[in-house]
């Protein structure tokens, strides 16, 4: 697991904590404060490989995701990837995954940015 002895500033967020199951972080646009638990994170990766798994089980429900077996996953590692996102590496050994700022904030799991998805 990363552990963070001050906060980490990226170009759009900055990370505050990683604690076990969850990284929280501040977008530094408008302050809001994200809480992610890694399990979302990690479920949500956005590498082509997971995409098409995913894809695939959408489809078919019977279809078996590669890759999911672990109900626990950790950060162990995290870092800028250019100007324009991060890559996490999870405990499960994956690290394949560019998270654009857009599509990590979009994946803001707050009450206030669920219910913006709603309207």
């Amino acid at each position: 697991m990363k552990i963070l002895l001050e906060p980490m500033k990226f170009e759009k967020m900055t990370v505050q904590s990683i604690v076990v199951t969850k990284i929280h972080v501040e977008w530094r646009e408008d302050g809001h404060e994200s809480v992610y638990p890694t399990r979302l994170l990690r479920k949500a990766c956005p590498c082509a490989g997971c995409r098409s798994e995913r894809e695939k089980a959408a489809a078919n429900p019977l279809h078996v995701v590669k890759g999911e077996v672990e109900d626990h996953y950790e950060i162990d590692d995290l870092g800028p990837v250019g100007r324009y996102a991060v890559n996490f590496v999870f405990s499960d050994g994956h690290s394949s995954g560019i998270y654009s700022w857009e599509y990590l904030r979009g994946l803001c799991p707050c009450d206030k940015c669920t219910a913006d998805i709603k309207k």
